[in-house]
């Protein structure tokens, strides 16, 4: 029932009540795990599954509606709904995932967001170094920069492959960076907005690259499910596919450098 209360045109029209969905999603994931500790995944898979029937519709409008005419006429323009709609997705969930690790007590919030807390550990140690903000240091660069594209290779895969499976890394990526805020939240309110400022730069170029990646491996799926290999609108949207990627790779790449920045 919950999945209905915003319907796709209406997510279309008013994106921002997405964010209030996710945190919906992701409250009750969250509320569930606590009580039912032995699902493994819980806050990120009991927060998927009532997205999906709501997103599968949107990746599936998306496809159907894009003709010839209007990709010639501005196709950014055209995607940028959709766009903004996983965004606000994102951000809710995120804010959700930080809400609760931080009121959570220690005990309770190191069992529901154990995997995000060993992910957090790994990724410290891709990147290191002391921000100055005056040295890129280009190891460090390559190897953010190669850890993301494969995040980024997967969304595009299981959105292809499995439908809404990406659907799965954005509230899982979303998880880690709610986890990481919410624990400097925890430990001090200005932590926690230290640790956001710190952050914003490099991760809001990262999501938007995932967020690329998911609409364009979204289309081609539905593309290549609905559409004959001949047809005019099946060849302009892989090349729009193509271009979304190309876009969605070189983005990845500047936030690896702002995120080396030392």
């Amino acid at each position: 029932m919950i999945e209905t209360l915003v319907s796709p045109s209406l997510a279309r029209r008013q994106p921002w009540q997405l964010f209030l969905l996710a945190m919906l999603f992701v409250s009750l994931a969250v509320i569930i795990s606590l009580f039912v500790p032995s699902i493994a995944g819980g806050v990120v898979m009991l927060a998927m599954v009532p997205s999906i029937p709501l997103i599968w519709t949107l990746l599936v409008r998306e496809e159907t509606q894009e003709t010839v005419e209007t990709l010639r006429r501005d196709s950014w323009h055209y995607h940028l709904p959709l766009l903004k709609v996983f965004a606000f997705f994102f951000l809710g969930a995120a804010v959700a995932y930080a809400a609760w690790f931080a009121v959570l007590p220690t005990s309770d919030a190191q069992t529901v967001f154990g995997a995000q807390l060993n992910e957090i550990q790994l990724i410290r140690g891709v990147a290191y170094g002391v921000p100055t903000g005056r040295i890129i240091q280009s190891d460090v660069a390559m190897n953010l920069f190669s850890h993301n594209l494969l995040v980024l290779g997967f969304m595009f895969a299981f959105t292809l492959i499995y439908g809404i499976g990406a659907v799965y890394l954005l509230l899982w990526n979303a998880s880690i960076i709610g986890v990481f805020i919410g624990a400097r939240l925890a430990e001090a309110p200005e932590l926690g907005l230290y640790s956001l400022l710190g952050i914003l730069p490099h991760g809001s170029l990262e999501i938007a690259a995932y967020l690329l990646a998911t609409i364009a491996g979204g289309m081609l799926s539905m593309a290549l499910m609905r559409r004959t290999f001949e047809s005019a609108e099946f060849r302009i949207i892989a090349l729009d596919v193509v271009l979304l990627s190309f876009v969605s790779v070189a983005v990845l790449g500047l936030a690896a450098i702002l995120e080396s920045i030392v």
